[in-house]
């Protein structure tokens, strides 16, 4: 229904839906609407499937945000802006085609998605911001082999399809921190005790360092066992 679509002129010659109040389970955004604003669909977890029109170019900051049980939703190759926290929180996810005109996924925009298994990524994005993804630890994103996609994939440790082969799961760069860092933080302060031990047991054995030397080895020996840290 058009009168549970809240809109204004958005000054650029476009139309800006700043706020849906209905309570469908399925949404079809009216034609002409160029732009969905910031939190225009924030919390309306009633919707699970939402149709975007030809006609939309931009998706602002935390347009969908916490729409809890939204399953589906389309974006059309007129969108070339999707902002941060986009899809935030949108727990019910659970696949989204990124449309060639997009060149930038900024930061949060999935985050805790954990029901997203697959996410289509084209060549002409050439920019992931690192907590694009957070809380997504069923996805698996589908590139074209080559492309910056799957470079981010490399480096962020996830796990995606070029279409020829599909490497083994791998833990994210942020849970191997967070699983090694007791025993990282050990064996830091293990080192600390020994040379302290050490010198303080045999002082005159010319292995003399004061505590700024002890900081320090022990902080060389840590990073060459983790090198992420």
């Amino acid at each position: 229904m058009a009168e549970n679509f809240i809109t204004e002129e958005n000054g650029k010659g476009g139309l800006l839906l700043v706020k849906y109040t209905g309570a469908e389970t399925t949404v079809t955004v009216p034609n002409g609407i160029t732009e969905i604003g910031v939190k225009a669909f924030y919390q309306c977890s009633t919707i699970i499937q939402v149709f975007l029109p030809n006609s939309v170019t931009a998706i602002g900051s935390n347009a969908f945000s916490h729409c809890s049980e939204l399953r589906e939703i389309n974006l059309p190759t007129s969108v070339t802006t999707i902002g941060q926290s986009a899809f935030s929180g949108c727990s019910s996810l659970r696949r989204i085609s990124i449309p060639k005109s997009i060149t930038k996924i900024n930061n949060l925009t999935f985050y805790y998605c954990p029901s997203l298994e697959r996410m289509d990524i084209p060549e002409s994005v050439t920019s992931i911001s690192d907590g694009a993804f957070t809380g997504c630890p069923n996805l698996i994103i589908y590139v074209t082999k080559g492309s910056y996609a799957e470079k981010y994939a490399k480096w962020a440790r996830m796990l995606y399809n070029n279409g020829e082969d599909l490497p083994k799961p791998v833990e994210h760069h942020g849970e191997y921190v967070n699983k090694k860092f007791p025993t990282a933080l050990l064996i830091f302060l293990l080192c600390v005790f020994v040379f302290f031990l050490i010198n303080w047991l045999i002082p005159d054995s010319g292995f003399d360092v004061d505590k700024y030397d002890v900081l320090g080895k022990a902080i060389e020996i840590l990073r060459l066992l983790f090198p992420f840290f």
